[in-house]
């Protein structure tokens, strides 16, 4: 089976353990669209770009270098847009990306996630080759009343609306999805999310911020920081010697005006090397969210064995199971929260067992692992829109 893979960086961090466990069993090619915007996003960080528009393998791409022993760089291909997705230069480079499917000639296309680009591309498509579209988030996270917002979620359906095949990765995800598209048919098609294993190729260094609980991840109003830092001032920890540790760029000011010596604000990028020894070395990681569907969040925190004190928004207490890999506490209540914390530090031996359940079920054997994934994507997804004569776009 050929499969032709095209995303962005934003889903870099899963991609690596995906794409790794998918190329055993597929003949596996990546397309990478890469933008100024997204030189820095989640796992995927580069120091500058190359001014060419054109489709680069990343064996050829400075900076690609540092991933060698998480990805086969002859398997990825730059989509290198250093325009910041203008609308002519995502149309040459869609064309390109046509062209390279022609040469290539996959048996499936598997587009993941949505936007200007995707949104051409799928348009340009026209129902040339079997696809499908992996959405990650239904819900589009802000005001939504905002025009960005409104008009993200209109891009966004476009190219959900062009596509038959549809991939989600929570159920929760079904009934929202099909009240925004008005119960327009889809076949859906459902996966879940491994560990986030590539954080465990970096070495331990010392921690240099003694006992804490921590945050990590883009700092957004629907994130619940601010209950977070709330709840946290009210509970037992500062006065236990327990600090707060938020670690991620602050893009809403939250943290903005925060001067207290028991918080530590690292307000900008995390690289991989950086955010592996804050998980290692923290208590656990907390989940406030006020909103969900699911978190890649809880898969880096897994994927090194630490406990999760999380919220019940949306999919999060399927994920963090409450008393077998964490603590579940209500959504947007800060007393609530308060309690969680509290309760976690008062209970570091159960920690402890949580932290061997995450052990087991989530290692590379495990029922959570990327190898059992990756076979049950090729037998019940992609096999399944191969035989069935599935198209992807109207």
């Amino acid at each position: 089976m050929k499969i032709l893979y095209l995303t962005s960086p934003n889903f870099f961090d899963l991609e690596i353990s995906y794409i790794r466990e998918l190329s055993k069993l597929a003949d596996v090619r990546v397309l990478l669209y890469v933008a100024p915007m997204n030189l820095k996003s989640s796992a995927f960080s580069l120091d500058s770009q190359l001014k060419k528009e054109e489709i680069i393998i990343a064996t050829e791409y400075p900076g690609m270098e540092k991933y060698d022993g998480m990805i086969d760089r002859k398997q990825w291909f730059i989509v290198n847009d250093y325009t910041n997705f203008s609308l002519g230069s995502c149309y040459r480079l869609n064309k390109k990306m046509i062209r390279f499917m022609e040469a290539y000639n996959p048996d499936i296309v598997h587009l993941v996630g949505t936007g200007k680009q995707k949104s051409m591309l799928a348009a340009m498509m026209d129902g040339r080759r079997k696809m499908l579209l992996s959405v990650h988030d239904v819900i589009e996270h802000g005001n939504n009343e905002s025009f960005k917002i409104q008009l993200l979620y209109k891009v966004r359906n476009f190219v959900i609306k062009k596509m038959h095949n549809i991939l989600l990765y929570s159920y929760i995800s079904d009934d929202i999805l099909k009240k925004q598209l008005n119960n327009i048919p889809h076949t859906i098609y459902h996966s879940t999310l491994g560990a986030y294993d590539f954080l465990n190729s970096y070495p331990l260094i010392s921690n240099q911020y003694g006992k804490y609980v921590l945050f990590f991840g883009r700092i957004d109003y629907y994130k619940g920081v601010d209950i977070l830092v709330e709840s946290y001032l009210k509970s037992n920890l500062p006065k236990q010697g327990i600090r707060l540790l938020l670690a991620g760029k602050d893009n809403v000011g939250i943290v903005k005006n925060m001067d207290n010596e028991n918080v530590i604000i690292l307000n900008r990028y995390i690289e991989n090397d950086e955010l592996a020894n804050l998980i290692r070395n923290s208590m656990f990681a907390v989940l406030p969210y006020r909103t969900a569907t699911q978190s890649g969040v809880t898969k880096s925190a897994f994927a090194l064995g630490k406990p999760m004190l999380c919220t019940d928004a949306g999919n999060l207490p399927i994920e963090v199971i409450d008393g077998k890999y964490g603590k579940i506490v209500r959504a947007d209540d800060s007393s609530h929260l308060t309690e969680g914390l509290n309760w976690m530090v008062s209970n570091t031996d159960i920690l402890e067992v949580y932290a061997d359940n995450i052990k087991t079920d989530w290692n590379e054997d495990g029922q959570y692992s990327w190898k059992c994934i990756a076979k049950d994507m090729i037998a019940n997804v992609y096999e399944k829109i191969i035989e069935n004569n599935l198209y992807g776009a109207n």
